[in-house]
């Protein structure tokens, strides 16, 4: 697995820790570290670092990393004096002198499963079909609306008409019985033949809320036609009983 060292100065606070470094990558060891010209990874002269100061290897059969320091060099991983054979993970900082070198292991790029791929296209699938489905019922729903008013209107204006000619029919079947009957009668056919007057020049502009006023006003005329046809529009009044009502006060007394 490729490797790559970072080589920075070492300074205090961030400053070093974000500085720009020297980047090397190697596919395999074993890596030399010191200031000598022939060392893999080289160092920048100074004083405290020697020409060879530690190895870099790989185990093939493990694919651990270990670091070996020269004899008589000072250095040290993640802070901690390397005094022999010291494996390095990922991540880990290895000092020698001034210079700070970071240890990093090249993982390759996880490709995707099949399956994450198909539940991938198949959510993009389920957003596009429920956004579509939220555009088609913001068109929709208002024209069916405007479709529901229209037809409920139709109704309407249709159930009144039908039913102002079914009760200026009806009134052709009253016969009054007397004076109260006939007052009733006139009045319910006048009321009649103005509605008809009304709709017919009007009957284009009513909205429902008028039609269904139109329509309690016929229900109310439908009752009285049935009542005067039944003889049950007035009924008289009951006698008086003086005879009693005078009994009833003498006894109080």
């Amino acid at each position: 697995m490729p490797i790559q060292l970072i080589i920075r100065q070492r300074a205090k606070g961030t400053e070093g820790h974000f500085a720009p470094g020297r980047l090397f990558t190697f596919a395999a060891g074993p890596l030399r570290l010191g200031s000598a010209s022939g060392c893999e990874c080289p160092l920048p002269q100074s004083e405290q670092v020697p020409a060879e100061a530690a190895t870099l290897d790989l185990e093939p059969a493990t694919g651990i990393w270990f670091l070996l320091p020269a004899a008589g060099s000072a250095v040290t991983v993640n802070q901690v004096a390397a005094t022999g054979r010291t494996v390095i993970s990922s991540g880990d900082e290895i000092g020698c002198g001034p210079w700070s070198i970071h240890f990093h292991k090249n993982y390759p790029p996880v490709a995707y499963a099949r399956r994450a791929d198909l539940l991938a296209v198949m959510a993009k699938v389920l957003l596009g079909l429920i956004l579509f489905a939220e555009v088609a019922l913001v068109t929709w729903l208002p024209q069916r609306l405007n479709q529901s008013r229209l037809w409920e209107l139709a109704i309407s204006r249709q159930r009144a008409t039908l039913l102002l000619d079914d009760l200026r029919h009806q009134l052709v079947a009253v016969k009054p019985r007397n004076d109260l009957e006939q007052a009733a009668y006139k009045i319910t056919g006048d009321q009649l033949d103005q509605m008809a007057i009304y709709l017919r020049r009007n009957q284009d502009r009513l909205d429902r809320d008028q039609w269904r006023r139109i329509q309690e006003d016929l229900d109310g005329c439908r009752v009285i036609l049935e009542r005067l046809k039944s003889g049950a529009a007035f009924q008289p009044a009951p006698p008086i009983d003086l005879t009693g009502a005078v009994r009833a006060v003498t006894s109080g007394k």
